[in-house]
């Protein structure tokens, strides 16, 4: 891969993907401040923002594709865990905030009509261009969800409730798919701090909320999977190749 091609890719990104940083958050619930990695207010154009991040992909598959050994492969492997977590968390995410949550909804268009919380995850993904059939993600049990988007089952990680807080301390900086009980969503963590970005029942709306104090997020049992750190999933974004969903 030349060194070229890959800046000239991941500086499309960097314009893309970052604007406000420094703000009070009220999205359901009060945020004393934002993380430094996260944004919360959308762009112009839901359908613009979809365009560019399918640009990325197909700037980064050419590169990936074209490599000519496994080490130039993985380095863009790496770049592009970077660029999936980061576009999908902070210009993607953003238009659905404030979007009404209902158990039966399944809107593909951010504050039109009502979505669930199954369908809020698998509508991001896919609209970050991931070959996978959203509906069959979204009518899955949360276990079969963190098992379909990790795609290597022994990297789902499973933990009860009282072992909720050590775990989110151990966690590495990212995003994550959670499925609790009977509910499912992105975890986002921080340094020491965790959030939970859900189309969520009890506000009644798409939220993002310290976890801390996110009702939803209380649960007898969790299902984890990376997915800004996942590498198959990554490549499965990078090539098109479809996410199996797991029945």
């Amino acid at each position: 891969m030349k060194n070229g091609v890959l800046c000239s890719v991941l500086s499309l990104f960097l314009v893309a993907a970052h604007g406000q940083n420094d703000q009070t958050l009220d999205v359901g619930n009060k945020l004393d401040s934002l993380p430094k990695r996260l944004n919360v207010k959308q762009g112009a154009n839901y359908a613009n923002e979809k365009a560019k991040i399918e640009k990325i992909r197909v700037g980064l598959s050419t590169s990936y594709l074209n490599a000519s050994d496994s080490l130039s492969r993985n380095k863009i492997l790496d770049s592009a865990k970077i660029v999936f977590g980061d576009f999908l968390l902070n210009n993607i995410m953003p238009y659905w905030y404030g979007t009404q949550w209902d158990f039966n909804g399944y809107t593909a268009i951010p504050k039109q009509g009502t979505i669930a919380c199954g369908y809020f995850v698998s509508t991001t993904l896919k609209a970050m261009g991931l070959n996978i059939n959203r509906y069959k993600l979204a009518q899955q049990n949360p276990e079969n969800e963190a098992l379909s988007i990790a795609i290597d089952k022994r990297e789902v990680l499973r933990f009860n409730d009282t072992e909720a807080d050590s775990v989110l301390k151990q966690l590495g900086n990212g995003l994550y798919f959670v499925g609790l009980s009977n509910h499912v969503g992105y975890l986002y963590v921080e340094d020491e701090n965790s959030y939970f970005i859900h189309s969520d029942y009890v506000t009644g709306r798409v939220a993002i909320q310290h976890t801390i104090i996110a009702r939803a997020f209380q649960s007898s049992s969790y299902y984890l999977s990376k997915i800004s750190g996942n590498k198959l999933l990554i490549e499965k974004w990078l090539t098109k190749a479809e996410v199996r969903v797991v029945l």
